[in-house]
């Protein structure tokens, strides 16, 4: 592509911007270049990892007095493996039975597990945002995540817990890629999971 006013005396010869960070685009003798950089890593506020935790948790601790209901019944109160650790053969069996471990067949023990995947999904998007903005517009991303009413389902339905645990594993996964690539390295270790 070249550039808007030609080669020679134009104001986007050899000029560079980097809009969302990662990346810079840049203009040398008429012709744009983008090319992936490093910017300076500012530090996350922790008392923005805080906020949208409290934030996340404080909108569905309603929740906890809430008892089991329709898919609920038939994977925890009706299961007669829920107490065996080996039966729990993938993540939300597994996630059940650690409610189980916790509360019994109480639902607030439950309630309590999906709360904290879901203050856990919202720091991680709050950290994936800042893979590409800045402090501010990923702070306000990762408020909108944790209160926005479509994972209303996910949280407060235990039956509905898989999808926001495919959520929490999605952003860590991705996470942990964006850091070992970040450093130039693949650690075996980190993609174990």
């Amino acid at each position: 592509m070249r550039s808007p006013k030609g080669d020679e005396g134009s104001v986007f010869k050899n000029r560079s911007f980097a809009p969302f960070g990662g990346f810079r685009m840049t203009w040398q003798s008429g012709i744009m270049k983008i090319k992936a950089v490093e910017r300076a890593p500012e530090k996350i506020i922790t008392w923005h990892v805080f906020a949208i935790a409290a934030l996340a948790a404080a909108l569905y601790l309603n929740t906890l007095n809430n008892a089991f209901v329709s898919d609920d019944l038939p994977a925890i109160p009706n299961n007669p493996d829920i107490g065996r650790p080996f039966a729990a053969i993938h993540v939300p069996t597994f996630f059940n039975f650690i409610g189980y471990r916790l509360g019994g067949l109480n639902p607030p023990a439950h309630h309590l597990i999906s709360i904290a995947v879901h203050c856990a999904n919202s720091v991680l998007v709050l950290f994936f945002l800042r893979l590409f903005f800045r402090e501010l517009p990923a702070f306000l991303g990762g408020l909108i995540f944790a209160a926005h009413p479509a994972h209303a389902e996910a949280v407060t339905w235990i039956s509905g817990r898989p999808y926001s645990l495919l959520a929490l594993f999605l952003l860590s996964s991705f996470l942990l890629y964006a850091s070992a690539t970040a450093a130039q390295r693949l650690n075996k270790v980190k993609f174990a999971f």
